[in-house]
């Protein structure tokens, strides 16, 4: 059985979850593994769900930018 990854750069991914979401939803097999990248996530803002996914989130350290979620 093949494990499938999908890679997405959100690019806002509170404004374009919608967009995720429907992507996810047309892909004849759903990926097992969700990567999104997304700079401007705030540490303190809850990252959205997505239904059938159980979201990891890795804030990067150090003072730099970005969010990488596995969902």
């Amino acid at each position: 059985m093949a494990l499938t990854i999908l890679q997405w750069n959100a690019r806002g991914l509170r404004g374009n979850k919608d967009q995720l979401t429907n992507c996810i939803s047309k892909t004849c097999i759903p990926p097992d593994v969700i990567c999104v990248e997304e700079t401007f996530l705030k540490s303190k803002i809850q990252s959205p769900k997505f239904d059938g996914y159980n979201i990891i989130r890795k804030d990067c350290l150090n003072n730099e930018k970005g969010v990488w979620l596995y969902i």
